[in-house]
């Protein structure tokens, strides 16, 4: 994972050390002049760095479920948590299926709410208060993608389907980035691999 980061940015560094000078033909420069590479800024190679990074990071979880071995059952979990501006934080967990051709892991769970409060029923003549965060009984439906290219997208099942990506960083084996809605929540996702016996 270091060694392809390192070679990218020696790549380009050599690139833009020679100047690279072109005589073929390209479009809207004469054949024979030299021609200046438009190279990429050091923040988008960092920014491919990163996605290199979180992409292999996502693929140990699709080839752990790729070596799966015989009479054995293999699952990825997924446990996500957010916070939001106006303070409401998030919960959603849920088992992820594999797609191999797409190299995704895609899986759809019940998203707790902070701000949707709930309390046990009143007794007698008591009033009951909703008064503790995240009613089960208020839940909305989030789908939660990653693929081995280092991408994130959130589709929001229970709202028409809407669509956010998260720009994902990566530390300690958990994810974490912004979505890009406006005001952003921050989203915190870790994975988790289990394996049960088939029964026989």
């Amino acid at each position: 994972m270091g060694t392809i980061k390192a070679i990218l940015v020696l790549v380009f560094a050599i690139l833009l050390a020679s100047n690279i000078a072109y005589a073929g033909p390209i479009q809207g420069i004469a054949q024979g002049t030299t021609a200046k590479a438009s190279l990429p800024s050091a923040g988008t190679i960092a920014a491919m760095g990163n996605l290199i990074q979180i992409g292999n990071f996502i693929k140990t979880y699709t080839d752990y479920l790729d070596n799966t071995p015989g009479g054995k059952s293999r699952m990825v979990a997924f446990t996500a948590i957010s916070n939001q501006p106006d303070g409401t934080a998030t919960y959603c967990s849920a088992f992820m299926n594999y797609n191999k051709n797409a190299g995704t892991l895609t899986g759809d769970g019940a998203q707790y709410f902070s701000n949707r409060q709930w309390n046990f029923p009143a007794t007698g003549n008591a009033i009951s208060v909703p008064q503790y965060p995240f009613d089960p009984k208020k839940t909305d439906k989030l789908r939660l993608t990653l693929d081995t290219n280092g991408g994130a997208t959130l589709t929001l099942l229970s709202q028409g389907n809407t669509q956010e990506t998260i720009g994902l960083q990566l530390s300690n084996n958990v994810l974490y980035g912004f979505t890009s809605t406006s005001p952003a929540a921050m989203f915190v996702i870790s994975l988790q691999e289990s394996q049960v016996d088939i029964p026989k």
